[in-house]
């Protein structure tokens, strides 16, 4: 590299990293981080606690999350406790990483509440990888994505949609990054781009689909800035030809595990989105539900467009229907109105969102011209018009880059005291939104209720029920609708029957599941 390169290279530095010593920031911003800061850790404390002690209720996690993962780690096998035919569809189409790593807490730990805490790790990441790649301060990212309900929520829980999209925000932006400034995106980005697809398109079957399409915008960025990304070829020239062997070999991994479970389905079951069944023109795809029966709901909203039900429930225009908390795992638990599954991003936090990043895209305009818009503009049309994107839980990278988008670019895009004022306005609205959440919510969802699988297994009385069978020696018995806590009835809760009769469960929906074994009493003597 030349002299003039060099010292060009290095002005080009100074313009980009921005300057975040003490002696840069306004007492009052130096205090605002602090507190934030504590914040932050108090909050990731609680949610520790919370995840630890108690188990997830809600209902897809005791009926497929927590059996998923039980089975995966080998904690049960499919003869002591096997999934009705339906589900076992999920289970053997399903992408399993989420279920792995919460079945190895689940077993390093003995502990089945250790589950939870994968979720709140996948989010710590997100939080450090944005304080660590583009200097937003820890106390200000957290406190910012937890002010979304959703993400708070999830945060102690074993649904994989914040795992997901964790990751999914990470290779998001990252390509986002390479787009606004080329020239400083490295081999470290690269691989944080790919390893992240692979863990996204590993963890939900929608981002099959979304891993697909950003593999392909960063295919197309990269040749558009082939010119400009000065730092990744030059990382490359200098490279020994080990180290180039060892980062293309990774990449190739990378690739190569992101589509382990999609060409598993296309051999098996001759689907690779299996178990959804779809017709593709004259090729049909067999599974065991319709990609549109799941996007429907609401039923008042079933003859609106896509998008449109994307936009009422991102605002969460008349959402709530008497539900009590505002927000919950799903949002399934509303009136008889049936708003089902609408909101969790919060309506307001959205709204201020969008209207700020109007104002902070005009004040970076002149650096980076209409690139964030356009970027913001692009992950909209997109999400908006994913199958049932009314469900926010399954597409929150959208919320969490958009958040995240204002962050940064006041941390990247400004200088001075128009950082410092931008800096205190997030601050305190992104700590408004997250006070009204808690407060709504009653704290509930940072705060322990103390209840373990132990005592739900007790209070349901489960082992009184399969005494009062007359168990036979290594019977197989059926908990007929008993969803979603058929699970409570499996052999690895009730050692003690387990030891006596070496038993097991089919769960089942009607007597045709049942396949001729004795069903489980529908409620106690």
């Amino acid at each position: 590299m030349s002299e003039a390169q060099g010292n060009q290279s290095a002005n080009a530095d100074a313009e980009v990293l921005p300057a975040n010593t003490a002696e840069s920031e306004s007492p009052s911003e130096i205090w605002v981080a602090r507190l934030l800061l504590a914040a932050a850790l108090l909050l990731l404390i609680a949610l520790a606690r919370k995840g630890w002690r108690d188990i997830d209720r809600a209902f897809d996690s005791t009926w497929y999350h927590m059996p998923f993962a039980a089975l995966r780690a080998g904690l049960v096998s499919q003869k002591q406790y096997q999934v009705s035919q339906w589900l076992g569809t999920y289970f053997n189409g399903f992408p399993a990483l989420p279920d792995y790593l919460q079945g190895m807490a689940w077993r390093l730990t003995s502990w089945p509440q250790a589950a939870n805490l994968v979720n709140l790790f996948a989010l710590f990441c997100a939080t450090v990888f944005f304080r660590i790649r583009y200097k937003v301060p820890f106390g200000y990212i957290f406190i910012g994505f937890l002010g979304i309900p959703m993400v708070l929520i999830q945060s102690t829980s074993t649904y994989v949609d914040l795992f997901t999209n964790c990751f999914a925000t990470i290779f998001i932006f990252t390509m986002f990054w390479m787009w606004i400034d080329p020239a400083y995106f490295t081999t470290r980005d690269l691989l944080i781009v790919l390893a992240s697809v692979a863990v996204a398109i590993n963890s939900k079957p929608q981002f099959v689909a979304i891993g697909t399409i950003a593999l392909a915008a960063l295919l197309v960025g990269i040749l558009l800035n082939r010119q400009k990304l000065t730092c990744l070829r030059d990382q490359f020239q200098r490279a020994t030809t080990g180290r180039r062997v060892l980062v293309v070999a990774a990449c190739v991994l990378c690739l190569c595990l992101a589509y382990v479970n999609p060409a598993k389905n296309s051999i098996k079951f001759h689907n690779p989105a299996y178990p959804a069944k779809a017709r593709i023109g004259p090729w049909r795809l067999p599974g065991s539900y319709k990609v549109r029966s799941v996007a429907n709901y609401p039923p008042y909203l079933e003859s609106v467009p896509q998008y449109r039900r994307w936009i009422l429930s991102i605002i969460e225009f008349d959402t709530f229907d008497g539900r009590n908390p505002l927000w919950t795992n799903s949002n399934g638990d509303v009136g008889p109105r049936s708003a089902a599954h609408m909101g969790g991003a919060f309506g307001a936090l959205v709204l201020f969102n969008v209207f700020f990043f109007l104002i902070v895209q005009g004040k970076v305009r002149k650096r980076y011209g209409r690139k964030p818009a356009l970027f913001l503009i692009i992950i909209t049309v997109v999400t908006a018009l994913m199958p049932a994107s009314q469900e926010i839980r399954y597409y929150m990278y959208w919320i969490m880059c958009l958040v995240a988008l204002n962050l940064v670019i006041i941390e990247k895009g400004m200088t001075g005291p128009e950082r410092g004022t931008f800096r205190l306005i997030s601050a305190a609205a992104m700590s408004s939104f997250l006070i009204f959440v808690l407060c709504a919510t009653g704290l509930q969802f940072v705060s322990s209720d103390g209840v373990t699988m132990e005592s739900l297994i007790k209070e349901g009385q489960i082992e009184r029920q399969l005494l009062g069978m007359n168990l036979q020696d290594g019977e197989v018995i059926c908990a007929e609708g008993k969803v979603p806590r058929a699970f409570f009835y499996a052999p690895i809760f009730n050692p003690g029957v387990n030891g006596k009769y070496h038993y097991g469960v089919i769960e089942s929906y009607d007597d045709a599941g049942c396949m001729g074994r004795r069903v489980l009493p529908k409620t106690l003597d």
